[in-house]
């Protein structure tokens, strides 16, 4: 019985492991879930957000209110240059815009009717750690995506990391780190899009032409 020749068998890559197979998907959701954790633990040190600060308790109260009266008020005091202000109905208003509202949502949804913003302050400083480390992992993947390797991909994530890294009051965090996470996230969803679409007019047969249309005219 002929056997086939050497170079028709397959050539696998130097360690061993084969593009899309189990241990490939293993050792990428290993990859991710320690880059998530790493990122989280800087994070939950470093980030602005994670402090009780008068950003953050606004955020709280206004997320708080959608879900008990849906207005977005605040029961902070009026003060000039860093507390809430006043709006055109005499209300008091957060000098900040419903973002970070509509992240600390699940949190006032699952808050008791009774429950202070004080008692808040635990669990929201988790938000934007966790936020922001799932956007570093979201550019890991992206990198992969691109066709960069398992060492320029995880270099590239953890330059990522620290370049938008926000230390303690340097800036809001929250202003910074969901606001990336929510740039990579929508660049991969068009990425995914646009491969099951196949992009406008690819994968579509030729028009065909009508009976005389390109014959040599008489």
């Amino acid at each position: 019985m002929a056997h086939a020749p050497l170079t028709s068998r397959p050539v696998l890559p130097p360690d061993g492991r084969i593009e899309g197979s189990q241990p490939e998907a293993s050792g990428r959701r290993r990859t991710g879930l320690v880059l998530f954790v790493l990122c989280a633990a800087i994070l939950l040190l470093s980030a602005s957000g994670t402090v009780p600060s008068i950003d953050i308790q606004q955020s709280l109260e206004v997320a708080l209110h959608l879900v008990r009266d849906g207005t977005v008020e605040v029961d902070s005091v009026v003060l000039a240059g860093g507390g809430a202000v006043l709006g055109d109905d005499g209300r008091p208003y957060a000098a900040h815009n419903l973002g970070m509202p509509g992240l600390f949502l699940p949190l006032a949804m699952g808050a008791g009717p009774t429950t202070e913003v004080s008692g808040l302050y635990g669990v929201a400083s988790l938000v934007v750690p966790v936020v922001s480390a799932a956007g570093v992992v979201a550019f890991w993947a992206l990198q992969r995506r691109a066709g960069s390797g398992e060492r320029v991909a995880l270099v590239a994530a953890l330059v990522y990391a620290f370049a938008t890294l926000v230390w303690p009051y340097a800036h809001d965090g929250f202003d910074v780190g969901p606001t990336n996470a929510a740039v990579v996230v929508a660049l991969m969803a068009l990425l995914a899009a646009a491969d099951a679409g196949g992009g406008v007019g690819e994968g579509a047969p030729a028009p065909q032409q009508g009976v005389g249309e390109g014959a040599p005219a008489p």
